[in-house]
């Protein structure tokens, strides 16, 4: 008498269902271990920023070769025409962004009094700030909503 070998088809519709069950659970964490990284990785660009433009500006008085003005505050967006000069390449925002250039533009804004450099950068959830020691989501797109606390 022969024996058969192999998997009934419950068996394999069983393996079929289970790996679907965890493929199911795995992929949006996945996504969303991944978009965290994106947003981590820029929080912590924007502060390699700070600190070039805060050696710039000791050094040579003026930040992506902008004077500094007498103004309180200067605001300056950072392009291939305005890099700062201690940074070897125009850094680049790596969370997904919807325009033109499919790039957040990055802006640099120096408030002379109290001596702090801001940070902003768009995301698809909308725009952060970063300091030295903090972000926030300032504008959040998918609740339309004004946020304003902070995390270190």
């Amino acid at each position: 008498m022969k024996t058969k070998k192999g998997f009934t088809i419950i068996e394999l519709l069983l393996v079929i269902a289970i790996l679907g069950i965890i493929s199911a659970i795995a992929i949006p964490k996945f996504l969303e271990v991944k978009k965290k990284a994106k947003l981590d990785a820029d929080i912590e660009t924007s502060r390699a920023i700070i600190s070039a433009a805060k050696i710039e500006l000791l050094l040579d008085n003026k930040i992506a070769n902008s004077n500094i003005s007498s103004d309180p505050t200067t605001k300056i967006t950072l392009s291939n025409e305005k890099k700062l000069k201690y940074m070897d390449e125009l850094p680049v925002i790596q969370s997904e962004f919807k325009g033109a250039s499919k790039t957040s533009p990055i802006i640099i804004h120096y408030n002379r009094y109290p001596n702090e450099f801001v940070v902003y950068f768009y995301t698809l959830d909308g725009m952060y700030e970063v300091t030295s020691e903090t972000y926030s989501l300032l504008y959040d797109k998918t609740n339309l909503t004004k946020k304003t606390n902070s995390k270190s």
